[in-house]
């Protein structure tokens, strides 16, 4: 993906986090795509706050980070 304006230098590494509806809504699914300029735990913490439940991961490991400072949210992923 090429951003031109995100304060960047050319060349530098940014991010896009995937999230995904479950099977709640498997005839209208949704996917959403977070272009961030980092990997850190700020961004899914930010995006799941309101979000209770069981969250599937890629495993990446800000995940398990989330789930460790709350009690309403479990992360199935390795």
């Amino acid at each position: 993906m090429l951003v031109n304006k995100d304060g960047h230098p050319a060349g530098s590494k940014s991010y896009i986090w995937f999230y995904r509806t479950g099977q709640m809504y498997a005839t209208r699914q949704i996917i959403l795509y977070e272009y961030q300029k980092t990997r850190t735990a700020s961004h899914p913490r930010e995006f799941l706050r309101d979000f209770k439940g069981i969250c599937v991961t890629d495993g990446y490991q800000v995940y398990h980070t989330i789930e460790n400072e709350r009690e309403d949210l479990k992360i199935a992923g390795c």
